[in-house]
């Protein structure tokens, strides 16, 4: 293995001591190593060492900027209003889903099929409450609701099928988002991204891993 950087502790003359024993002053040398001229297993135990230590820091910071890409991607297409709510920890109630109130003409103006279907309620004034239930955070754990437009029985019904068109658009990107989301989280565990940041950032070693 090569040697990247040596660091001395230089001997130097200790103070009077009232003991009978003298004092032993030693230098003591420390060899830094850049990550790739590592052995093999010293290289797997520094990736381990940077898991245990930083990874998850590292994946609350991803999970930040995937909750801020998922939140300008629903004003983007028309839910502005709504806030992506999730919990990426490998949990059979995991996920993605929203809360918020939307306005029904913001959704159409995104949306031809659903302005076409629904043109009768645009400029209505109509808006969607979405409402997540209990402790789980997932496709399936948030309900929408329309704020009781009906100047008739028909209107009424169709209101309703509009706002089940809503929830299923909002599923469909639920399950979307939390595949995004859980690659972004799991991304930063990956022996790819740790060595990549280790070498991009000059880190240095001991020759079995230890991080300096």
């Amino acid at each position: 293995m090569t040697k990247f950087k040596t660091s001395k502790v230089k001997s130097r003359k200790m103070p009077e001591s009232k003991s009978d024993k003298p004092y032993k002053v030693v230098t003591v040398e420390q060899k830094h190593y850049e990550f790739k001229n590592l052995s093999k297993e010293a290289q797997e135990k520094a990736v381990e060492n940077y898991r245990n230590k930083y990874s998850s820091t590292d994946a609350d910071s991803f999970a930040e900027d995937f909750a801020d890409e998922a939140n300008h991607g629903l004003k983007e297409d028309g839910y502005d209003g709504l806030k992506v709510m999730f919990s990426l920890r490998h949990s059979q109630d995991d996920g993605v889903a929203f809360e918020g109130r939307v306005s029904a003409d913001d959704i159409m103006d995104k949306n031809p099929e659903m302005k076409k279907k629904y043109k009768s309620f645009y400029g209505k004034g109509i808006y969607f409450a979405v409402k997540n239930s209990g402790n789980y955070t997932h496709y399936n754990s948030f309900s929408v609701e329309n704020n009781e437009y009906m100047d008739s029985g028909k209107n009424f019904k169709l209101s309703d099928e509009f706002a089940n068109d809503v929830r299923a658009d909002l599923q469909e990107r639920s399950k979307k988002l939390e595949k995004e989301g859980y690659d972004a989280i799991d991304e930063a565990y990956s022996d790819e991204y740790i060595k990549d940041n280790i070498q991009m950032n000059y880190r240095t070693f001991d020759e079995n891993g230890k991080m300096w």
